[in-house]
């Protein structure tokens, strides 16, 4: 996991899933497939939770991350092919957000393609992440 430490994002070394590379590795390899292959969630999740290196509740958590990170990803992509979306912003779901992503949220709108933080461009930064992305400012056909 990542958090926000005088103002930079560092390893949060109390995680509560802290994974290897290795471990993270394997787990991008199968995501990947996961894309290539079309999975549905649920087929992620049973694969990530066949393994042996997960709990059931861990397997879960990554399922349900990767897939909604995915869905802010593609919208950010879209987006940017598009042209029509200018600006967006970091929306959080409720006043229970973590300090990072409260972080990202005050900043209000920011230019397609704003980092956050190095790599950030989306939600998705820690597992169990409830935002999104909002599209704020729009290109008008007059412009």
């Amino acid at each position: 996991g990542l958090e926000m430490v005088d103002g930079k994002l560092v390893e949060d070394s109390t995680a509560k899933w802290a994974m290897s590379t290795t471990l993270k590795d394997d787990v991008l390899k199968t995501i990947r497939q996961a894309v290539a292959e079309d999975w549905t969630p649920s087929q992620l999740e049973a694969v990530i939770s066949a393994s042996v290196l997960f709990t059931q509740d861990h397997a879960e958590v990554i399922a349900e991350n990767e897939v909604s990170r995915q869905q802010a990803l593609g919208s950010l992509a879209a987006w940017r092919v598009s042209r029509k979306v200018l600006e967006y912003a970091w929306t959080v779901m409720d006043l229970g957000c973590c300090p990072l992503c409260e972080s990202f949220s005050m900043l209000g709108p920011v230019p397609v393609g704003y980092q956050f933080a190095p790599m950030i461009t989306a939600p998705g930064a820690h597992p169990g992440c409830r935002c999104w992305l909002t599209a704020t400012k729009f290109q008008t056909d007059e412009e």
